[in-house]
């Protein structure tokens, strides 16, 4: 399974002959290894993930968002950040999304909601209703 933002990007910078996504087609041009959705085909976080759109979206959100904690130190311990989940959106997952990855790197290391419940696994569901939310949010 790839999420919606994954078979966009694909869409748009399909993989050349080398392999990698051509992202500008000039005498500079940025190559990107192939992308990998961290949605497994359950729509379930997975581990083995490579700069999957629907991650990096939130991992954005996450640093412009007013609402949102993020905090960032790359000698030590790494990028943390916590996205409420409104309780205005019906999401099947309540609480905050958290995610763990280092610097600006593809991998996300841990996607996780935690509630007073406990904690589970990100579900694609979850993060795309959140995203839909926000981004409905900042254009008002």
């Amino acid at each position: 399974m790839a999420c919606r933002r994954c078979r966009e990007f694909y869409e748009k910078y399909p993989l050349q002959e080398d392999g990698c996504h051509h992202l500008q087609e000039t005498p500079f041009r940025i190559l990107s290894s192939p992308i990998k959705c961290a949605f497994d085909k359950k729509g379930v976080f997975s581990h083995d993930n490579w700069n999957c759109r629907t991650l990096i979206a939130l991992r954005l959100l996450a640093q412009e968002c007013e609402d949102c904690y993020y905090y960032r130190d790359d000698l030590a311990t790494g990028t943390i950040c916590v996205i409420p989940i409104p309780y205005e959106i019906d999401p099947p997952q309540l609480g905050f999304i958290v995610l763990t990855y280092y610097k600006e790197r593809g991998k996300t290391d841990v996607a996780i909601v935690i509630d007073d419940s406990g904690i589970e696994p990100l579900r694609l569901e979850t993060a795309e209703a959140v995203l839909d939310w926000y981004e409905k949010r900042r254009d008002e």
